[in-house]
């Protein structure tokens, strides 16, 4: 075989063709993202980094290395991302559903709804079932939504598909599992995957404060104390005449989250307590969940949740979601839209969540709200210090080390946050001195004051309110009062919740023996936030049967109601949510003491304040037709946080809903705080939202200016060969071999011939030899970074790091202006 010269130049030529092919790839997977975004097959040996999803507890100090590989890990939820435009558009449905104005305006959509607009296409879900199922995995659900696949394994199959070790956590004498790194996915699905939940079974904490009270009547005329009956509770909130007029949730339908077993002969005791007629609960264990059994750590929570919003809504179906996680429940409520209320009295301090499960849970609340569903989450009941919980409950934590904090999922825009009150009734007459035949004895509504019961002996146990650390403040939440701070800023309306004055009856566990009383005559009294939450959620299901309709997030007409029809609330303008805290810790002041006070409108302790329901409900009607306020606009950042290497950048996007029918001109600036070694751009600068395309979107750009962290990369597959300087040989080697092939069968070799310097014929063809091995070796690292879709080496990769930085993480802050209004969001940056 002879080669010529247009021999040369077809090999050119076609070398070119597939550069230019490589090049042109992934812009072209790209355009297709909009249906498929999952191209061709899944390759194992390329593989990308699922960021952020690492539990914060999940730390060397508590690390006791890995456990079993036979460990079984049961319903892991893989999350899917939706692409930028699917965000957008929904960003935009969620403010039409709550604008009078639109001709989408509380049409509800139906899980199966949701997917054909927002989840992942038919295609992508089947490959990743398959690849599921092929390392192993038993796939237990696909969502209706096509948001997210439920599997189960073990930790060795974890391992071995995600590339992450499980181990054991001790943490406050508790043994957890979690993963040790983030996962990582195949990169041609690193696109399509938002996170995990059930690596680790690190749980939520339940938001009640039980008390068990010896032998006290009611209402005492010797000691002062009073708790709470259903009845008590329908005179003080204005629910009585609802009653007498047939509101009493009929055909409404509740459903409370819950991760234990109840006895339904508690609930049946409870409701004859109360002088309800029986209306047992239904209760949804998830289907190939594991039954949890009865937890003594949450059957007084659960309790709580089904006795109070079934007694307060006496007509209404309630549904007791199951599992082993109150989270799981959750989602699998929603992905069934079970009822149009949900209630979740769990919950944790933002800081404790990792930042892809709060995005993740916030994308599930978003599909509640297209449903129609009020998502409603106590505020917490740490005080300003939602971090600082007690995970003992023999431990009472008396000073806050942790910072101000709030607690999600009361956080999330999306949810409804209660927050907490105490009855302050000074020198008025409030009770009567006998209990009624509904175990009543309240006489009229009783001033409130903000719950703070703080001391040396209660603990830290105050409402919980602040403004959020991760969301930027909603369109809706204006008037007087509310913060400029532009987060979002929670509680957003409060109840009673302290147990001291006055908690709520509950039947447990066979207390309720005679009445309320167990055979020793003492009752079960519970409070905190956890408690006003049901409540609330009951509330709503009046407000449903009423209108009716579902309301979906409810916090566009409450806020608007505030403004409008102040006499649905009592504005709570005493008290505080400040807690002690200990000198030289995070944020303590001089004072020792943070916190913020009741006052006149919104506050950061009792919101917009409780809730005259009987105003509320009467009036809800005409205050959501009319709930379209001033034109605005909505950020939204996707995702969260970024990580950026040491001299290289990363992007975030940002998109902007028009709201109430805002058009203009909107500019986008940022901001790097001096503790980051970056600096950050936004493109384009500005968007301008019209009537007929009401949203737009911005790219934030982060660059490390940092040294970089250099390192070589080598593909895997000469990973094996002895890392760099040994591919490097081998492919000199092939070069040369081609070379010397060449020279001895073209015919015109000698006008390659070395140049007159005494070099010898050999020398020639090893170094241009060299040449080519060089070239071989540049298109194959080339390949390896593009060919599987990342950047990112696979497992087998040779890596030789010069060095590793300490990472440094910070809030950059995007802001959008136009004209008087102005927001802004932030994402947690990175630089490593």
């Amino acid at each position: 075989m002879r080669l010529g010269k247009a021999d040369f130049i077809s090999l050119a030529a076609g070398f070119t063709a597939i550069l230019l092919a490589l090049l042109v790839s992934v812009p072209s997977l790209v355009r297709a993202a909009v249906n498929d975004r999952i191209a061709g097959a899944i390759d194992n040996t390329q593989v990308s980094v699922v960021k952020n999803n690492v539990h914060p507890m999940a730390v060397a100090q508590f690390d006791h290395g890995r456990v079993r590989d036979s460990l079984p890990l049961p319903r892991i939820t893989m999350v899917f991302r939706p692409t930028s435009s699917q965000q957008a558009s929904l960003n935009a449905l969620l403010a039409e559903l709550q604008n009078p104005s639109s001709p989408n305006y509380h049409h509800w959509l139906s899980p199966e709804q949701f997917a054909a607009q927002f989840g992942l296409s038919q295609n992508d879900l089947n490959k990743t079932v398959a690849w599921l199922q092929g390392q192993g995995f038993t796939v237990d659900r696909v969502a209706r939504s096509h948001r997210w696949v439920v599997f189960s394994g073990t930790a060795g199959l974890v391992q071995s598909a995600f590339h992450t070790e499980i181990h054991s956590y001790v943490v406050n004498g508790a043994t957890r599992y979690a993963n040790s790194t983030d996962p990582l996915v195949p990169s041609a699905m690193a696109s399509v995957v938002l996170g995990f939940r059930g690596l680790n079974n690190f749980r939520m904490a339940p938001r009640s404060v039980v008390r068990q009270v010896a032998s006290p009547r009611f209402t005492s005329s010797i000691s002062g104390n009073h708790y709470l009956a259903p009845n008590d509770f329908a005179t003080i909130y204005d629910l009585t005449g609802l009653y007498n007029s047939g509101v009493t949730g009929a055909g409404q339908k509740i459903a409370v989250m819950g991760q234990t077993d109840i006895t339904l002969s508690d609930i049946d005791a409870f409701r004859s307590a109360s002088g309800l007629p029986a209306n047992d609960p239904t209760v949804v264990l998830i289907p190939g969940s594991p039954d949890p059994g009865l937890s003594t750590s949450d059957i007084t929570e659960a309790d709580l949740d089904v006795e109070w919003s079934g007694a307060i809504a006496p007509s209404a179906t309630i549904y007791y979601v199951n599992s082993t996680d109150a989270f799981d429940s959750l989602q699998y409520a929603i992905d069934q839209a079970i009822a149009p209320i949900a209630v979740i009295t769990y919950g944790s301090c933002e800081q404790q969540w990792d930042p892809g499960s709060l995005e993740t849970l916030e994308n599930e609340a978003q599909q509640a709200n297209a449903e129609g569903i009020t998502i409603v989450a106590p505020s917490g009941d740490n005080g300003a210090a939602d971090c600082d919980e007690s995970t003992n409950p023999n431990t009472v934590i008396t000073s806050a080390t942790q910072g101000l904090a709030v607690d999600a999922p009361a956080s999330l825009p999306e949810v409804t946050g209660v927050g907490g009150t105490e009855f302050s009734e000074g020198s008025g007459n409030y009770w009567n001195t006998t209990n009624n035949s509904s175990s009543g004895s309240a006489m009229s509504y009783i001033p409130e004051i903000a719950w703070n019961d703080t001391n040396s002996t209660n603990g830290l146990s105050a409402s919980g309110g602040g403004p959020s650390a991760d969301f930027g403040k909603p369109a809706w939440q204006t008037g007087s009062g509310v913060p400029n701070d532009n987060m979002r800023d929670v509680p957003d309306i409060a109840l009673d919740a302290s147990p001291g004055h006055d908690g709520y009856l509950i039947c447990s566990q066979g207390s309720c023996v005679s009445g309320y009383r167990d055979s020793s005559q003492n009752l079960n009294v519970v409070g905190g936030t956890s408690a006003g939450a049901p409540a609330f959620a009951a509330i709503l299901a009046l407000v449903n049967q009423q209108t009716n309709t579902a309301q979906g997030n409810i916090n566009y007409v409450l806020y608007s109601m505030a403004a409008s029809d102040p006499a649905a609330f009592h504005d709570i303008t005493q008290g505080n949510n400040s807690v002690p805290c200990t000198a030289n810790t995070t944020g303590c002041p001089s004072s020792g003491s943070y916190g913020f006070s009741a006052g006149p409108g919104y506050d950061l302790v009792t919101g917009l304040g409780s809730i005259d329901a009987g105003t509320l409900v009467a009036d809800w009607a005409s205050v959501a037709s009319a709930a379209k306020t001033g034109a605005d606009f909505q950020l939204f950042i996707t995702p969260g946080s970024l990580t950026v290497a040491s001299g290289s950048s990363g992007t975030v996007g940002v998109s902007l809903t028009a709201v109430n029918g805002f058009t203009g001109t909107v500019n986008f600036t940022c901001a790097v705080p001096s503790t980051l070694a970056a600096t950050c751009s936004v493109s384009p600068t500005s968007v301008s939202p019209t009537s007929a395309v009401p949203h737009g979107s911005t790219v934030l750009t982060v660059t490390s200016t940092a040294a970089a962290n250099a390192e070589v990369v080598f593909p895997g597959r000469f990973g094996g060969w002895g890392g760099w300087p040994t591919s490097m040989l081998i492919l000199v080697l092939l070069g040369s071999i081609a070379f010397y092939i060449l020279r001895e069968r073209h015919s015109t070799y000698a006008s390659y011939k070395p140049y007159s310097s005494g070099r010898s014929t050999n020398s020639g063809w090893i170094w241009r030899g060299a040449l080519v091995g060089a070239l071989f070796l540049c298109l194959a690292a080339f390949s390896t970074s593009c060919g599987g879709g990342s950047s990112s080496p696979s497992p087998a990769s040779s890596t030789q790091p010069a060095s590793t930085p300490t990472p440094v993480t910070a809030n950059v802050v995007v802001t959008a202006t136009s004209g008087s209004i102005s927001h802004n969001v932030q994402v947690a940056v990175t630089v490593n």
